[in-house]
C-alpha cells in the first residue's frame, strides 16, 4: 500500500509540477512538501501544523483530502512524533522558466517612442512648410492687388448710347491680381477700378464710351489716340491706373468731379457756364408818315 508522502509525491509529478511552483501556490516552503512527501512528519514544526499543510497540499494537488487526513490520524504515535531528522535534499527538479523579450512595459515604452517620433516628424514638416513659404516671393503680375470680391453677373459687354461700339466691363474675377493692363504704342490708356459702387461716365476722343453704375471689383479699359475724360458721382470709388502707372483713388469720398488726361499729361476740366438769359426789349410802334427830326445845327 502506498504511503501518504508517495501519493503527494505521485500526484505533484503527475500534474508536471515542481516544489517551487507548488511553494507559491500554496504558501507552503518546499521543505516542509518536501518532508510531506517523504512521509517525515516529524520534522514539521507541530502535529497541527503537520495536518494543516497536509490539508492544503492534498486539496491543491486533487486528492482525497478526508481519506489523507484519515490516514495521517491513524499513524502511530511515535511516527508523528519522533525526533526531527535532517531533512534530506528534494529530489524534485528544479524548472526555470525563462520569461519572453516580449513584455507590457516593452509595448508601452515602444508606443511611447513611436509616438514620439511621429510628432517630430509632422512639427518638422510643418516647420519647413511654413520656412518654403516665408521665402518664396510674391509675384505681382500687375500694378496693384485689389481684394477678391464676391462674385456677381455682370454683363461682359455695354453698348454706348450712340452705338459707336462696345466697351468691355470685366467681370468680378476668382483671384486678387488683375490682369496686366494692354498699353497701345501710342496715345492714352486709362484702367478704371470699381473698389465701391459709383456712377461713372467715360469718353474716349469725345465719344462717350461708358454711362452707368458700377459694381466693387468691375475694371473699365478705356484707350484714346488724344484724351480720356471720365467723370464719377464717388471719386474714392474708383482707382486708376494711367499708362499702367497706378494714380490711386481718383478723388474723396462721394466728391463728383471730372478728370481729363491726354498724350501730354492731365487736364483740369473747365466748368460750363451756363449763360444767363438776356431780357429783349419790345419794339415800339412808329406811326405811319411820320418823318424823323432834323437834328440841330
Amino acid at each position: 500500500m502506498e504511503t501518504i508522502g508517495r501519493r503527494l509525491q505521485t500526484a505533484r509529478e503527475g500534474l508536471g509540477l515542481s516544489l517551487e511552483e507548488a511553494e507559491r501556490t500554496t504558501r507552503i516552503r518546499a521543505a516542509h512538501l518536501a518532508a510531506l512527501e517523504r512521509d517525515d512528519f516529524a520534522s514539521l514544526p507541530s502535529p497541527v501544523q503537520a495536518r494543516g499543510f497536509l490539508k492544503n497540499y492534498a486539496d491543491y494537488l486533487g486528492l482525497d483530502t478526508e481519506r489523507l487526513l484519515q490516514e495521517y490520524g491513524s499513524a502511530p504515535a511515535a511516527r508523528r512524533s519522533s525526533p526531527a531528522r535532517p531533512a534530506a535534499a528534494p529530489r524534485s527538479e528544479v524548472r526555470v522558466r525563462r520569461r519572453g523579450w516580449l513584455s507590457a512595459d516593452l509595448l508601452v515604452a515602444a508606443t511611447i517612442a513611436l509616438g514620439t517620433l511621429a510628432l517630430l516628424v509632422w512639427g518638422g514638416g510643418r516647420l519647413m512648410a511654413s520656412l518654403r513659404a516665408a521665402a518664396t516671393p510674391i509675384e505681382q503680375s500687375s500694378v496693384f492687388l485689389v481684394p477678391t470680391p464676391t462674385p456677381e453677373p455682370i454683363a461682359s459687354a455695354t453698348p454706348t448710347p450712340n452705338g459707336s461700339g462696345l466697351l468691355a466691363v470685366k467681370a468680378p474675377t476668382e483671384t486678387a491680381t488683375l490682369p496686366p493692363l494692354v498699353l497701345p504704342g501710342s496715345g492714352v490708356s486709362v484702367r478704371l477700378l470699381a473698389v465701391q459702387r459709383a456712377w461713372v461716365r467715360a469718353l474716349a476722343d469725345g465719344q462717350e464710351r461708358y454711362r452707368d453704375r458700377v459694381e466693387p471689383g468691375a475694371v473699365i479699359d478705356l484707350s484714346a489716340s488724344r484724351q480720356v475724360e471720365v467723370t464719377t458721382g464717388n471719386g474714392a470709388g474708383l482707382r486708376v491706373t494711367l499708362n499702367g502707372v497706378d494714380l490711386g483713388p481718383m478723388g474723396g469720398l462721394d466728391e463728383a468731379l471730372t478728370r481729363i488726361w491726354t498724350t501730354e499729361g492731365e487736364i483740369t476740366a473747365t466748368p460750363t457756364i451756363t449763360p444767363s438769359p438776356t431780357v429783349t426789349p419790345r419794339p415800339s410802334a412808329t406811326p405811319f408818315g411820320a418823318t424823323a427830326a432834323a437834328p440841330a445845327g
